[in-house]
């Protein structure tokens, strides 16, 4: 499998409204992969859902429940850091991007503009919570987990 073109995604990712901090972190977490298995795993359950309706109308209220879950699980750190994986070819074996939030942050509508839909997994840098956003047939779900081996 060809490996993520790590330039695309950092303009992606910059274009979505966050600051890079490292485009291929190799710091101690579990792997993209790890954090990717319980949001897309068969019995994945929804924290939240939000119906796909035509044009992308739906992605604002993506974006807002995946801001409000993140939040409430301390998935951003004291800065507003956080790891990212983005769905697409060569993700399972790319590395994490190290990123921070800013004002502009808007994930759902900007990464959804390359595939449709938004897919994609953040991670604590600790490790400890993962949340992840994914298209299932007629809804987008947002899925938040506990990761069992923190570091």
């Amino acid at each position: 499998m060809k490996l993520v073109d790590l330039e695309a995604r950092r303009l992606l990712l910059e274009s979505a409204g966050l600051s890079i901090l490292d485009p291929a972190w190799s710091g101690q977490a579990p792997t993209p992969m790890a954090a990717w298995l319980p949001i897309i795993s068969g019995s994945a359950t929804p924290t939240a859902r939000v119906r796909i309706q035509e044009e992308g109308r739906h992605l604002p209220e993506v974006e807002g429940k995946w801001r409000d879950i993140a939040e409430s699980s301390a998935l951003f750190g004291e800065r507003g850091e956080f790891l990212i994986s983005v769905a697409g070819k060569g993700a399972a074996t790319a590395p994490w991007a190290l990123v921070r939030r800013t004002p502009e942050m808007a994930l759902a509508q900007r990464i959804a503009s390359v595939g449709g839909e938004p897919e994609f997994v953040a991670m604590s840098v600790d490790g400890r919570v993962v949340c992840g956003v994914t298209p299932e047939e007629y809804d987008v779900w947002i899925v938040a987990e506990l990761m069992d081996q923190p570091r």
